[in-house]
């Protein structure tokens, strides 16, 4: 499938990397399709492009590969040192 992005122009994005959200997102009720994109192969953050509107994605990742759980411990240690 072909999507039209903001930020990376027309991408093919494979049919298994579409997501359907029935009720939307948060905030976005209208968009309820969805493809995540990942930018390179070492790459632990993925884009949530919205396949209805080019202006729509979101910065996900998995927190359980190691670099995002590294991420995840080191904003936390910041956040208890400036409490």
């Amino acid at each position: 499938m072909e999507i039209q992005t903001t930020r990376f122009g027309v991408m093919t994005v494979d049919d298994d990397r579409i997501m359907t959200f029935p009720n939307g997102l948060l905030g976005f009720p209208q968009h309820t399709r969805f493809a995540l994109v990942q930018t390179g192969t070492e790459n632990y953050f993925f884009w949530l492009q919205s396949v209805e509107d080019p202006n729509v994605a979101f910065i996900v990742t998995d927190l359980r590969s190691s670099s995002a759980s590294m991420a995840s411990r080191c904003a936390t240690s910041i956040a208890r040192r400036s409490s």
